[in-house]
Formats: structure tokens, C-alpha cells, sequence
């Protein structure tokens, strides 16, 4: 070992048998996956995702609430304004899926060169 100096391990290094005695290290790197995404989302899809979410999720927890301190009427009222939302995000996700911003490639999309 003298006169060879050794680089630090590290986690992508991996022990591989050496021709001769002992074992050698050899770096794994990262891996690189191909480019497989369909088209960028548009900014009015990303605005309509964020904004339904956002409106469950505060319907959500406001019915939640005020069906736990009992306050029925309100805690209904609440249900009810969630569903605009959940509306609105099905609207989104259809519109999505209609012009090919979300799912699987189509078969003629292949980046990989098949």
C-alpha cells in the first residue's frame, strides 16, 4: 500500500471481486433514466390542482371541526362547499388527461430510440 494513496469510500462504491487477491471497489454512479415525461403541464392545470387541493383540504378540516364541537348545520355547509372543489379537480384531471399532459406515453412516443 505504500506510495498508492486511497480515495474515501463512498455509497455508490461497490465491492467487486479483483483478478488476483483480495476485492476492488468500483463506483456505481447514478443512475440515468430516460426522458419519459409528456408534454409540460400548462399553468392554468397547475393553478386549478393547487387551488382545488387547497379548498378540499380547508372544507375538509372546517367540517371536521365542526362536527366534532357539534355545530351540524355549519359542519353540513361545509361538506357542501367541498364538493366545488372536488368537482373542479375532476374537471382539471379530465382536461389533463384528454390532451395528453398526464398518463402513460403513446406508443409512438418511444425516447429511447426502440
Amino acid at each position: 500500500m505504500r506510495g498508492r494513496t486511497q480515495r474515501p469510500h463512498s455509497s455508490l462504491d461497490v465491492l467487486t471481486p479483483a483478478s488476483g487477491a483480495g476485492w476492488t471497489r468500483r463506483s456505481q454512479g447514478p443512475k440515468i433514466v430516460p426522458h419519459t415525461m409528456n408534454t409540460p403541464v400548462t399553468p392554468y392545470v397547475l393553478a386549478g390542482r393547487i387551488f382545488s387541493i387547497i379548498g378540499m383540504s380547508f372544507c375538509a378540516a372546517a367540517a371536521i371541526l365542526l362536527f366534532i364541537i357539534p355545530e351540524w348545520l355549519w359542519g353540513f355547509i361545509a361538506v357542501l362547499a367541498f364538493v366545488p372543489f372536488f368537482g373542479l379537480i375532476v374537471l382539471v384531471e379530465r382536461y389533463s388527461a384528454k390532451h395528453g399532459l398526464i398518463g402513460p406515453p403513446e406508443a409512438g412516443d418511444s425516447q429511447d430510440g426502440d
